[in-house]
């Protein structure tokens, strides 16, 4: 079987507010692990952010893990066979694939809001109780960092302790931003 994860492209009504005319875009597509290394998701990106408005800023984000494709396959299926819409079948498959059922690696990602060296500190103080930390890695965003976590664990500490700190569960890694000149 092969794998695959979703990608998302995305330019939001807060990144833009200064852009006269704009309109929130988003696409969303699955894609193979072996597109994804040969950088196949950041050539679309490339024509997604040519698409938009001069001073658009656009956001790539790839989901932390693998997606159980065919899963959403049946579960597709099992939509259109009960009278669900049939337009726009890709954004739904997507979708689909990213229901907590077709997760396959049981990832977590932190969206940490903040490069506050103190929280972060704290954080990292309070994930050492439960991971080996040499199995914990994290990606710079534009507000701060993308944690991502080799598996779940009891959160309500961290997010009491880090106010800046969010947990996405099975969420979208953050991986580039780029603004239309």
């Amino acid at each position: 079987m092969t794998d695959f994860k979703a990608v998302l492209m995305v330019s939001r009504n807060k990144d833009n507010k200064d852009v006269k005319g704009f309109k929130q875009r988003r696409r969303a597509l699955l894609m193979t692990i072996e597109d994804l290394a040969n950088l196949t998701h950041l050539a679309l990106f490339k024509n997604f952010v040519e698409e938009g408005q001069k001073g658009e800023l656009s956001r790539l984000y790839v989901s932390v893990n693998r997606r159980d494709v065919e899963k959403a396959k049946n579960k597709l299926i099992i939509h259109l066979l009960s009278g669900g819409y049939w337009m726009c079948l890709d954004g739904r498959m997507v979708s689909e694939a990213m229901e907590k059922d077709c997760d396959l690696d049981g990832k977590w990602l932190l969206d940490v809001d903040t490069t506050d060296s103190a929280e972060i500190d704290q954080m990292f103080d309070i994930l050492k109780k439960y991971f080996d930390i040499t199995q914990v890695y994290g990606e710079r965003t534009l507000n701060g960092y993308a944690i991502v976590l080799p598996h779940g664990f009891d959160s309500r500490e961290l997010l009491a302790a880090c106010p800046n700190v969010e947990n996405k569960k099975d969420g979208m890694l953050f991986v580039c931003a780029q603004e239309k000149e």
